[in-house]
């Protein structure tokens, strides 16, 4: 199971709502808001999974997606987007993209929707 998440999402609310999701569960949360700023901190931190806003100013998640996988890092992603048009932009197999949730999304059952995507894509 995943241990150490990061979240990219420039929306503060948005990191504040997360991090109260996830504060009773086993796992360390690193929030970055800006792509930049998870560019220059994915590779100290290592995390095992990447939450990742579509929609960012200067660069949206899909970009932050590519630009990660152009630098090696290879961990899956979960896009959190307020659209569910977003869900068939992307290619799953050449991004990393293992689910997307729509925001707003159920803050009582967050960290088990994560859990469930997790395994959908084959993860343990």
């Amino acid at each position: 199971m995943f241990k150490r998440v990061m979240q990219v999402d420039d929306d503060a609310d948005m990191r504040f709502l997360t991090s109260l999701c996830l504060e009773d569960f086993p796992l360390v949360l690193q929030q970055c808001a800006t792509p930049q700023e998870a560019l220059d901190q994915v590779a100290d931190f290592r995390p095992d999974l990447l939450l990742v806003d579509f929609y960012m100013p200067g660069m949206d998640g899909l970009t932050l997606v590519e630009q990660l996988r152009q630098r090696g890092v290879l961990t899956p992603v979960i896009l959190i987007t307020g659209n569910l048009l977003h869900e068939n932009t992307y290619d799953a197999a050449v991004t990393g993209i293992i689910g997307s949730i729509i925001k707003p999304f159920d803050v009582l059952n967050f960290y088990a929707q994560l859990q469930t995507i997790w395994r959908a894509a084959g993860y343990k």
